[in-house]
């Protein structure tokens, strides 16, 4: 059988949207839009003040904070810029002070609706970067989308986040929120609570995503704090959520996730992620599957994995009850690998899927480990997709059963 690869339901900043290292010059296009790297923003340089968009990428080994020193003198006479695209990943000359040069330029930016941060691997910023970046927020009354990615900024530990939690209380009208700390593995508790405890008083957000991949020492009370926050956002649309191998975590923690979910009705997108998560088991499916019956009429996308998770039959039993009730559903991502699922679950998975008449993207993965899966049980997986008439792109993973002796 062929398989179509799925389309992600949420797309990641591409680095197409930035120039590479050695275009030299400025590119000014059709949407008055300002691109720079480090050696444009070097030069003697006239900047058109009608612009709407400016772009920025750093250089490894020579974006330093004189750089941002003059990018932040620059954004002084553009007045209408809507939008900053700033991307230092790696830039092993900044620091703290970095995000505080940036943020008195950003000040100044009246008009900005979105702001997009990449300081990831800039091994040098730590909480009080984010701490003076807090007040930087506070000003931006316009702001409707904040993105900030930290990947493996390891000095980033919790202490001093309270004043960047409070800014994020300031950006009353922000419909989006996007925070990546990956492979942050000294990210603590207190960090999530001040963040969460911002987040949850932005009455008008739409989108959430939180990425805490391998962030070793979250525990239950970090999901807890999020999961409080949740169930105050009424307006929300979009969720994504990424625990992988934070292994302190256990069911007790994500079922406040699941409790969250039962008050958000009008959610169309839920993207949860427990890869190896080892203490996540069937119970919290069973509290998920509850949770997620409130926005049966309106959710369009579910994509969870519990790939090498203790999850088996009974889980997806739970699961594959409240899915056969999902009549708006057109995106079903499900990710078993490396649980304990057998013929038996697929079974029930089956007799759900067959009455999802409006699917338009399939993608079940459920090989490897200890799934005890034959060809009885996925050939009922394939029997089941007979009823899906609008199905356009399917990917089925099951264990050896595409092996040809």
């Amino acid at each position: 059988m062929s398989k179509t690869p799925l389309k992600q339901s949420k797309e990641k900043n591409s680095d197409a949207y930035f120039l590479e290292k050695s275009k030299k010059t400025i590119t000014r296009n059709d949407q008055s839009e300002i691109n720079l790297t480090h050696e444009t923003l070097s030069s003697q340089l006239t900047m058109r003040t009608d612009a709407v968009m400016l772009r920025f990428k750093g250089d490894e080994d020579k974006t330093s904070n004189e750089t941002l020193r003059r990018l932040a003198k620059m954004m002084q006479s553009l007045k209408r810029v809507s939008k900053v695209e700033i991307k230092c990943r790696g830039c092993e000359l900044l620091n703290d002070e970095s995000l505080r040069i940036l943020g008195a330029g950003l000040k100044r930016l009246s008009s900005l609706r979105s702001l997009s941060l990449d300081f990831s691997n800039c091994r040098n910023i730590t909480d009080e970067a984010l701490s003076t970046f807090g007040e930087t927020i506070k000003r931006l009354k316009s702001l409707k989308s904040i993105n900030m990615e930290l990947v493996s900024c390891q000095k980033i530990k919790g202490k001093g986040l309270n004043n960047f939690g409070e800014g994020l209380k300031r950006l009353s009208s922000v419909m989006s929120i996007s925070m990546d700390f990956s492979h942050c593995n000294n990210l603590t508790d207190e960090a999530l609570m001040h963040i969460s405890e911002g987040i949850r008083r932005v009455n008008s957000l739409r989108s959430l995503s939180l990425n805490l991949f391998s962030c070793w020492e979250i525990t239950d009370k970090s999901l807890k704090s999020i999961g409080n926050s949740l169930r105050r956002l009424d307006s929300l649309r979009s969720i994504d959520l990424n625990f992988s191998f934070c292994k302190k975590i256990t069911d007790e923690g994500a079922s406040s996730l699941g409790e969250a979910l039962k008050r958000l009705s009008l959610v169309h997108s839920v993207k949860m992620v427990f890869y190896n998560c080892r203490n996540i088991t069937d119970e919290f499916l069973c509290i998920l599957s509850e949770g997620l019956k409130s926005s049966r009429s309106s959710l369009k996308a579910l994509d969870l994995n519990f790939e090498s998770g203790q999850v088996s039959d009974k889980g997806l039993k739970y699961l594959s009850e409240y899915v056969k009730h999902l009549n708006s559903i057109e995106c079903l991502n499900l990710n078993l690998q490396a649980c304990e699922i057998s013929d038996q679950g697929l079974k029930s998975l089956s007799e759900s899927l067959q009455k999802l008449t409006s699917v338009l993207s399939l993608n079940l993965c459920l090989q490897y480990g200890a799934n005890q899966i034959t060809d009885e049980g996925a050939i009922n997986v394939i029997r089941s997709l007979r009823n899906l008439v609008l199905l356009q792109s399917i990917n089925l993973d099951f264990f050896s059963m595409f092996w040809c002796d």
